[in-house]
């Protein structure tokens, strides 16, 4: 029950985060309310332009990230992450007895083509994330911490990697629950992480997808 509360917490706060810094992005002269902006911003979001929008900043940087044939690989891993993604989100916040039956084969499947198609992306695209070139100095004169230095382009590496991380436990722990040399209490250990690491996946997903594919529109 934590776990399940904890998930609905936080995948409520980052879309109340994300929106709020895009209401704080909003025209000098927009005197809406937090809500009336959302409420047009979501149904702004439905409208053919701003879909059309999305897909054409999608398209350009799939083709510039992985040409030819590689850009499958990005869209297997894009498609087992979502496929994951909402059949464990379902499962975990709706359905008291989680995952089985059908869905939990499907979401098993889905979990070995993520693991496959994540370290094909790390190993050809891993190097455009190196975090050791431009490292921002987050650090002042008198020795302050300060993000102000973080530039939009080295935030993306940070969350690139956070996302690698969190699939990498998911794919970790999701086969470690299932080989029999480790005790019941283990499995279980194993399991709780694997559904808390599920959410920082998603969490970290949504704020690249922000950064990168969702057109700054200020409605």
């Amino acid at each position: 029950m934590a776990i399940r509360i904890l998930t609905l917490l936080g995948l409520l706060g980052t879309a109340a985060g994300l929106t709020l810094i895009r209401y704080r992005g909003r025209r000098k002269d927009d005197r809406r309310s937090y809500g009336e902006w959302l409420g047009e911003s979501i149904g702004a979001a439905f409208s053919a332009a701003p879909a059309s929008k999305a897909r054409a900043v999608l398209s350009a940087w799939t083709a510039a990230r992985y040409p030819v044939w590689t850009k499958w690989v990005f869209i297997v891993l894009a498609a087992s992450f979502a496929f994951q993604a909402l059949t464990g989100i379902v499962f975990e916040i709706f359905i008291s007895r989680g995952l089985f039956g059908l869905p939990l084969i499907g979401h098993m499947l889905g979990g070995g083509l993520f693991a496959f198609s994540l370290a094909a992306v790390l190993f050809w695209r891993g190097r455009s994330y190196r975090l050791d070139e431009n490292i921002p100095d987050f650090f002042d004169d008198h020795l302050r911490f300060s993000l102000k230095a973080l530039s939009p382009s080295y935030g993306r590496k940070l969350i690139f990697w956070a996302f690698a991380t969190f699939g990498f436990v998911q794919v970790a722990t999701s086969v470690g629950s299932m080989l029999p040399v480790f005790s019941f209490a283990t499995q279980e250990a194993l399991l709780n992480i694997h559904r808390l690491s599920a959410l920082g996946l998603v969490v970290t997903a949504a704020l690249f997808a922000d950064r990168v594919f969702i057109p700054r529109r200020r409605p």
